[in-house]
């Protein structure tokens, strides 16, 4: 039996191809696919700083949805796997990442995730 052995890869970008900022992710799965819809957050500030005397209660969020990525699971255990090694290496060699109050208590309140490479 002999064995088909790619030799070259060729790599192009989709005429799509872009690069987006996060602040954050919001989705799910369901039976085959996992779903995350990326999203970035944005302080709107000019309705506070419109007085002398700037009103932080004036303050605005704008949140833009920035992609929609849709995974089968494999590609997400692998995705997993890929950020979960990276963020290691970016504790050892720049410190723990902390996350901010409310969602630090709700990855507590989380299960961690039980898989193997």
């Amino acid at each position: 039996m002999s064995k088909n052995v790619i030799k070259d890869v060729v790599v192009k970008k989709s005429p799509n191809f872009a690069t987006f900022r996060m602040s954050g992710v919001f989705g799910g799965h369901k039976p085959g696919t996992f779903e995350a819809i990326i999203y970035v957050d944005e302080l709107m500030v000019e309705d506070a700083l419109n007085t002398p005397n700037p009103d932080p209660s004036k303050v605005k969020i704008e949140r833009t949805l920035q992609c929609r990525i849709v995974m089968d699971p494999v590609a997400a255990k692998t995705f997993l796997i890929w950020l979960s090694k990276h963020v290691s290496e970016y504790e050892q060699k720049y410190g723990k990442i902390n996350l901010p109050g409310k969602l630090a208590e709700s990855v507590k309140k989380a299960r961690a995730p039980d898989y193997t490479a």
